[in-house]
C-alpha cells in the first residue's frame, strides 16, 4: 500500500523542477502486513494476514470490487518516484491516519 504523508508530498510539489509527469510516491512502500498491524493498533483489533483461508459471500464481494487495486497493496507495480530513496514512513503514521479518520 503505498502511503505517503501530505506533507512529504506538498513539499516535493513546491520543489519540482520543470516540465513533465512526475509520481509522488514512496519509494519503499509499508507492507500489507505492517499496515494491518497499525490499523489493528489504532482500532483495537488483532488483525492477521493469513496465506489462505475461504471466503465468505461478503467476502467474495469485497474481493470482486477491490480486485484493480490488489497490484497498489500488493507493492507492485513500482513508479519511478522523485522522492528520495532514503525516505522512510515516519512511524505510526498509518495508525494517526486511522484515528483521523475516525475523528
Amino acid at each position: 500500500l503505498n502511503v505517503i504523508p501530505v506533507g512529504v508530498v506538498a513539499y516535493e510539489i513546491a520543489h519540482l523542477d520543470g516540465e513533465g509527469t512526475f509520481y509522488i510516491t514512496n519509494p519503499k512502500p509499508p507492507l500489507l502486513r505492517d499496515v494491518a498491524s497499525e490499523i489493528g493498533d489504532a482500532l483495537g483489533l488483532n488483525i492477521q494476514i493469513l496465506k489462505e483461508f475461504r471466503s465468505s459471500p461478503p467476502e467474495k464481494l469485497l474481493e470482486k470490487l477491490i480486485k484493480p487495486f490488489l497490484a497498489y497493496m500488493q507493492g507492485e507495480p513500482r513508479f519511478p518516484t522523485i522522492v528520495p530513496k532514503n525516505f522512510k514512513l515516519p512511524q505510526g503514521h498509518i495508525k494517526d491516519m486511522v484515528a483521523a479518520f475516525l475523528d
